[in-house]
């Protein structure tokens, strides 16, 4: 039996879309809303079920919508991840105002990063060529969601001391 390219992404976004949803499904029934962190969390994994199961309709049913949705998904699924990063390394107990003024400027990148690669998918759909072609400035938004990333990897890593690092949780 031999499987095309196109059955195996199905199957490997389709098996991530039920493991984020089971994951989702564990957290909002294991009763532990307690705050920002828990939230974020539970939206990001559900955010990523969506992205799993609109990624594996368009691959079964090839239409423009799901592409679409799928694009948008992960653009809303990164804004999730995000919101989880920076609640992680959330500093507003401290006194620190440059700890302070360094979270507003993070939160303003997250947020501009996600208005970014929501408007690339409207510019896509509309098919308006102002900025450039409307999937290039989709790409660059998704560039700069992984670098973001990283960078917020790399915030909680430093800011957190060496001994507590395994225990950090939602």
């Amino acid at each position: 039996m031999t499987a095309s390219l196109a059955t195996i992404l199905e199957w490997s976004y389709g098996i991530a879309a039920v493991l984020y949803g089971g994951y989702a499904l564990w957290l909002a029934g294991a009763g532990r809303r307690r705050g920002v962190r828990d939230w974020s969390l539970l939206a990001a994994t559900g955010l990523a079920a969506l992205w799993g199961v609109s990624v594996v309709a368009y691959g079964m049913l090839e239409s423009s919508i799901w592409l679409v949705a799928s694009a948008t998904a992960d653009v809303l699924r990164n804004g999730a991840w995000f919101a989880f990063l920076l609640a992680l390394m959330d500093r507003s107990d401290k006194s620190s105002t440059e700890g302070g003024a360094r979270d507003r400027v993070l939160k303003s990148v997250a947020a501009t990063i996600v208005a970014w690669g929501l408007v690339a998918q409207f510019l896509i759909v509309d098919a308006n060529f102002v900025f450039g072609h409307p999937a290039r400035v989709a790409a660059y938004g998704t560039l700069a969601a992984a670098v973001f990333m990283l960078i917020l990897v790399e915030q909680i890593v430093r800011n957190t001391a060496e001994a507590s690092r395994w225990p950090i949780m939602p």
